[in-house]
């Protein structure tokens, strides 16, 4: 997201060639050309750019959303950090918003395992440390117009909704959720778990997933 790939040295790119693929996001006309190749450390001073840093970590998590089968997710800052909100909270919250199959490991702790904890048990209060001024910058958030306030807190609303949500799924005796095993989904919620037990539990997701699919039709031999 915006800036921190202009942090990226070429020599460093060519390392994750065949491996993984870059993809910069950037938020289109709001962004002034000679800001463009500013880099992160530039975030300290001008912190109109450290809202536009929020927005397009905002718009990198949507996209990766929509581009993606599913997520897994641990670990994560809950206060403090880059974004609008706990960026775990918001990644489980597009999700959750575009009907994505999500793993949610519990324990590795950080934001996921406070999501682990209130999925696990159906009579747990809303996370207190899960909220928008555990991230709250008062010089960031001064560039926010009135509207822009209230859309994000009723995005935080309506993510918060959606966990509560899924958490019922998980408990109301279906099987299955997006054709994913929910046992396999309320396991991994588990805080106790070693860490044979998590990659087995990430291989039995992806797998799910995958047989989930649409099947790409054969060519008819030649």
């Amino acid at each position: 997201a915006y800036p921190f790939y202009n942090d990226f040295e070429p020599m460093q790119e060519a390392k994750w060639i065949g491996l993984c693929e870059i993809r910069r996001v950037m938020l289109d006309g709001l962004i002034a050309e000679d800001d463009r190749k500013l880099k992160s450390e530039s975030l300290k001073l001008r912190r109109d750019l450290a809202k536009l840093n929020a927005d397009a970590l905002t718009k990198m998590r949507d996209v990766s959303t929509t581009d993606c089968h599913l997520r897994i997710v641990w670990g994560g800052k809950i206060t403090k950090a880059m974004g609008w909100m706990p960026g775990i909270f918001e990644e489980v919250g597009f999700s959750l918003q575009h009907n994505k199959p999500i793993l949610i490991l519990g324990a590795l702790g950080g934001c996921a395992r406070l999501i682990a904890d209130f999925l696990r048990d159906t009579k747990a209060s809303w996370p207190t440390d899960l909220s928008l001024t555990s991230c709250a910058d008062t010089s960031r958030d001064a560039w926010l117009t009135a509207d822009e306030r209230k859309e994000l807190e009723a995005r935080f609303a309506r993510y918060s909704q959606l966990l509560r949500d899924y958490r019922d799924q998980l408990h109301n005796g279906q099987s299955t959720i997006h054709k994913v095993s929910v046992e396999l989904l309320r396991n991994a919620l588990d805080p106790a778990l070693g860490t044979s037990s998590l990659l087995s539990h990430v291989e039995q997701f992806i797998e799910q997933v995958a047989q989930s699919q649409p099947q790409e039709p054969q060519s008819p031999p030649s």
